[in-house]
């Protein structure tokens, strides 16, 4: 009977945890540092230590930090105390040992015991490895000695990337036209054009006074520089008063940002940088005009597109299918294209010098594609498959095969490790299965075109390949879907627009005009950093397990695989150390 309570009691206990854990866990954050529960956790001297102080960011390390908004929560929680009283005197300078009236050593193996349990759950799930857990629960050991006995003295930011100032100062600059334009009350593309034109932001944004009314708000009260220099000062006061910043570094920011401020202002031209989400922008703008070419030529000679297709079909060229002069046919193309890039300009998604080289590789795009023979069909000479997309189309045909039959994936992985065919281990027929592998197969393909990473032309042949390998995989005697490391992270790391678009539940190419006229991928998920990289560390790190369970990748190859995505995703996002 005793052992029953106990049970119940560490029961009551765990979901008193879970609960609290869900509240913070809600806005799907590592930490926000205007949640008390996580300013209290931030007040931690050494619990709240930053990721920046460690030698390296990694999966475990994410899962390990993860942890810290909830520290409050889940010690009030084992310690069968009071939320609100606890927090209330860990605010007050208490330890969290003290403000629960446990023993140090003992909240440290409670709060591991939880996390351990949740670790357990997450193997369970094939969340993690073992091993994972192993290390996961180790690390957060001495993190949990830490929390448990620090005190108010040190503030450093619970967070796992800490905000930095010139973060906020970059972020402010980004829009700066924009914010300039509605200071002057003129549109940002006759800011734009200005600049183009060779004035300064300052000549530009001069406001038009004529026919003002007698009323003055407080923005016309004050000059552009003041104004500007003011949203700055607004949210770098923001972060100080979040806990992201401190007021030093705030100060010291605002003097930087101060200087850049002015010296955009007084410079002819201006215009940023061009970053990497502006050239992936514009590659996607070329990528889309190549793949309307087929409908912009039926359109400038006015037939039916299937007409032109059909012409290719027989080996047919784009002029000679429209039966227009190349000139004229590139001189029409180029000029769709060319809005297409003007159109980006003047909405601050490319630059200028973007934009020109831009127009350059449109020109001879276009020249090649309207030259070349049978172009987008099977009968272009270039037409080629793509064997990586056709490769990682088959990587879960023996889950989805196990769905559609009703099967566990592990029955149907012991049945080809016991030497049967996929047909065999399902009970499907093989004409059967193949339609249904076909589908699935042909809709990956589809979303390869869809978000970027496969040319339209080379659409009809990778599903050839595709249906060709998968006939040969489900009469194969236990068959392994084949994955190569180096493979599989590139085109990972080519799908990341695409799948923070998916958790972000908006379209791939709206993420990526948002990221090109310079607002962050976190902010346009409404997330933070750290809680947006373990989510794809995390999607990344449950198929790479997958992928060892069925024999597809070593544990040595799936964990060379997370460490380099590791590496590679945080340069993409601008978070490496």
């Amino acid at each position: 009977m005793e052992n029953n309570n106990h049970a119940t009691k560490s029961m009551k206990k765990r979901l008193m945890v879970l609960m609290g854990a869900a509240v913070i866990a809600a806005s799907g954050n590592f930490a926000t540092p205007g949640h008390p529960a996580i300013a209290a956790a931030a007040v931690q001297a050494e619990a709240a230590m930053t990721i920046a102080h460690t030698d390296q960011i990694d999966f475990i390390t994410l899962l390990v930090y993860k942890q810290l908004p909830l520290i409050v929560v889940k010690a009030a929680a084992v310690a069968d105390q009071d939320y609100n009283k606890v927090l209330d005197a860990v605010e007050s300078g208490s330890s969290l040992a003290e403000a629960t009236g446990m023993g140090a050593a003992s909240l440290v193996e409670a709060l591991r015991d939880d996390f351990g349990w949740e670790l357990d759950r997450d193997v369970m799930r094939g969340s993690i490895t073992r091993q994972q857990a192993d290390e996961a629960l180790q690390e957060a050991t001495s993190l949990f000695e830490e929390a448990v006995s620090g005190s108010r003295g040190a503030k450093a930011a619970a967070s796992v990337f800490p905000t930095r100032g010139v973060d906020v100062v970059e972020r402010r600059l980004a829009s700066i036209v924009q914010d300039a334009a509605f200071w002057a009350k003129k549109s940002t593309i006759e800011i734009r054009q200005a600049l183009r034109e060779g004035q300064t932001l300052n000549a530009a944004a001069i406001r038009d006074e004529s026919g003002a009314d007698s009323t003055v708000s407080d923005i016309e009260d004050t000059t552009l520089s003041v104004y500007l220099v003011g949203l700055l000062q607004q949210d770098l006061d923001g972060s100080v008063r979040a806990g992201e910043l401190t007021a030093e570094a705030a100060a010291e920011s605002m003097e930087k940002g101060t200087q850049a401020i002015d010296r955009i202002l007084g410079t002819a031209r201006y215009e940023p940088e061009t970053s990497v989400w502006m050239q992936k922008y514009g590659e996607s703008l070329l990528h889309d005009r190549l793949d309307w070419i087929i409908m912009d030529t039926a359109l400038l000679c006015d037939q039916e597109s299937s007409e032109v297709i059909e012409s290719l079909e027989q080996g047919g060229t784009l002029v000679s299918a429209s039966g227009m002069t190349e000139s004229d046919l590139l001189a029409g193309l180029g000029a769709k294209a060319d809005e297409a890039i003007d159109s980006a300009w003047r909405s601050g998604s490319v630059t200028v010098k973007l934009a020109d080289e831009l127009k350059q590789k449109a020109a001879e795009r276009l020249k090649e594609a309207v030259r070349m023979a049978g172009y987008g069909t099977a009968a272009s000479a270039d037409a080629r498959s793509d064997s990586g997309v056709a490769e990682a189309s088959l990587r879960h045909m023996i889950e989805r095969s196990a769905s559609y039959a009703n099967l566990s994936t592990v029955e149907v992985r012991d049945a080809l490790k016991a030497g049967q065919t996929l047909v065999e281990a399902t009970g499907v027929e093989q004409d059967e299965l193949l339609m249904v592998l076909q589908s699935t197969v042909d809709a990956y393909i589809n979303s390869a075109v869809d978000d970027g990473t496969l040319a339209q032309g080379a659409a009809a042949l990778t599903k050839a390949e595709a249906g060709h390998r998968l006939e040969q995989a489900i009469e194969t005697r236990g068959h392994v879907p084949k994955v190569g490391v180096e493979a599989y992270v590139q085109e990972r790391l080519e799908r990341v627009v695409a799948d923070v678009a998916a958790l972000a539940n908006k379209p791939a190419d709206e993420l990526l005009l948002a990221l090109a006229q310079g607002r962050l991928l976190a902010d346009e998920v409404g997330t933070d950093n750290g809680s947006l990289v373990y989510k794809l560390l995390s999607d990344v790190n449950r198929e790479l397990n997958d992928f060892v369970v069925s024999g597809s990748l070593t544990e040595e190859e799936s964990q060379q695989a997370l460490s380099e995505y590791t590496s590679r995703l945080l340069d993409v996002l601008g978070l490496s150390q």
